[in-house]
């Protein structure tokens, strides 16, 4: 996968668990790659994100469904198999456990942002 779709994975699942830490040292990677801004705004307050880039937008429905319904539907495995192939919906899975357990990691221990800067979930 491209670092940018990756980086989106992962703004999407530290939103899900609301890890402050993670969002702040992968948000700004996300930007850099090419994700919109907005769309990374979008993901933070908790609004529907807007793609111009169908992988983007792939992602996003396939990380959201993934950790809405712990399940793909058959719809949805087919189009990231078509785009990604097998190899990046594994990377895509292994992503959202990666980083929904060290984003638990990451609360449970507090750790802390840098000084100045404001929590970005309540």
């Amino acid at each position: 996968l491209p670092p940018a779709l990756s980086e989106l994975a992962i703004c999407l699942t530290a939103r899900h668990i609301r890890a402050n830490y993670e969002w702040h040292a992968h948000a700004p990677l996300a930007i850099e790659g090419g994700v919109p801004a907005a769309a990374i705004e979008a993901i933070r307050t908790g609004a529907a994100p807007h793609f111009a880039a169908k992988d983007q937008a792939l992602v996003c429905r396939l990380v959201t469904e993934l950790i809405d319904t712990k399940r793909l539907s058959d719809a949805t495995f087919a189009e990231a198999v078509a785009a990604f192939g097998e190899q990046g919906v594994v990377e895509l899975g292994t992503i959202v456990g990666y980083y929904t357990a060290i984003g638990n990691a990451l609360n449970v221990f507090e750790v802390a942002l840098p000084d100045g800067v404001a929590p970005y979930f309540a």
